[in-house]
């Protein structure tokens, strides 16, 4: 049984399409708990940064990409799936800060809409940005890789003051989640992270212990190194 079938099992209900998606194989599932949600959205960029070969310098000056490294992927390949939109925010900021393109489903940006139609070779390079969307809005949809952020109690399933879904319907979301990767799927937790600006600690999601330990590939803590200084002089201006 692969990964995604582990997990529908469980489910009451036998009428879920059969698995399409191949990520049972060594190294294709793993699993990431942060210790923030912080920490979560920079493990998520440093993953992309590796499989596009790094966006920046600065990803080659603090080793998060080795030089002269090929790109494996595309921005377009790269999906990155959760269950609340506000969970988008983190994401949001961390993609920014290491340039990295990006669109959220059902919105376009003021660009967008004054691109030349005609002008078919820019809209192709702007096609190429890492999807970002709700485990709902990912339906009928496949990439590459997915990375499913938020795998913990209370945001999966969801279990929060008026925030309240059947566990069964949870279960099948997430089901669609998974198997929206076609060969590369992170499963991500974040032991600390602020819910409608609250904190919360989470233990991780009942799912994923649905799903049997040789199937999966724990990455220990991600540690990255501090972004070298330019100059002597701007010592007293970085953060501690």
């Amino acid at each position: 049984m692969t990964a995604c079938t582990q997990v529908i099992a469980k489910s009451r209900f036998r009428y879920v399409s059969p698995l399409t998606a191949k990520i049972f194989e060594e190294g294709r599932l793993t699993i990431y708990e942060a210790p923030t949600d912080k920490a979560e959205a920079e493990y998520v960029v440093h993953e992309i940064e590796k499989m596009v070969g790094g966006t920046s310098m600065f990803s080659h000056d603090s080793a998060r990409v080795a030089k002269g490294k090929t790109a494996e992927r595309g921005f377009g390949d790269i999906a990155v799936l959760y269950r609340l939109n506000s969970q988008k925010n983190a994401l949001k900021e961390a993609l920014e800060r290491s340039g990295i393109p990006y669109e959220i489903s059902g919105e376009r940006s003021l660009e967008d809409e004054f691109l030349p139609a005609g002008n078919n070779s820019k809209y192709e390079e702007r096609s190429e940005k890492i999807k970002l969307m709700t485990l709902h809005a990912s339906k009928g949809l496949e990439f590459p890789v997915v990375f499913i952020v938020g795998c913990e109690e209370n945001l999966l399933p969801l279990n929060l003051a008026g925030l309240r879904s059947d566990i069964e319907e949870e279960r099948r979301l997430f089901y669609v989640g998974m198997t929206r990767a076609k060969e590369g799927l992170f499963l991500v937790s974040a032991k600390r992270r602020f819910i409608f600006g609250k904190p919360c600690f989470n233990a991780s999601s009942i799912f994923l212990a649905d799903i049997k330990e040789e199937l999966k590939t724990y990455q220990e803590r991600l540690s990255l190194p501090k972004k070298k200084k330019e100059s002597s002089q701007l010592s007293l201006f970085d953060p501690i």
